[in-house]
């Protein structure tokens, strides 16, 4: 390994280089075109590259179509289990079961999560993107 650091510096000693010193020409006249050139802006736009553009913001999201998700499901306006004068579960029909099946608030139906049980109707509940959306399904 010695032996050839050794080479390569001796081949480095013989390298010789020249300085060389570039001198416009005498007759070259800059001066009266130097302004010209400054002054005409549009020579330097492809040199300075324009700010980039801000995007749009986003779209909102529209509304999601709660009610869609709710078609074909019924709420028993008779089956319902009342526990001191508060229901706390109601027969819930769907298309995947037409017999029905006893929910619960926090059960979730097509996506949605039972948030609330009155005589009325049942609510319930998508929480998406930080946004809570509710509807109303009337008993039947």
């Amino acid at each position: 390994m010695q032996d050839r650091f050794q080479g390569l510096e001796r081949r480095l000693a013989a390298v010789t280089y020249a300085k060389e010193e570039l001198v416009a020409p005498e007759d070259t006249a800059y001066r009266p075109v130097h302004p010209a050139i400054a002054q005409n802006m549009a020579l330097w736009n492809e040199l300075i590259a324009p700010p980039p553009k801000k995007p749009a913001p986003p779209k909102p999201k529209a509304r999601p179509d709660l009610l869609k998700r709710l078609q074909g499901v019924t709420a028993s306006a008779r089956n319902q289990v009342k526990l001191g004068g508060n229901i706390h579960a109601v027969m819930i029909r769907s298309a995947q079961n037409q017999n029905g099946r006893w929910m619960y608030v926090g059960d979730e139906v097509n996506g949605l999560v039972i948030s609330e049980i009155t005589p009325e109707a049942v609510v319930f509940m998508l929480e998406q993107q930080g946004k809570k959306y509710t509807v109303e399904l009337p008993r039947k």
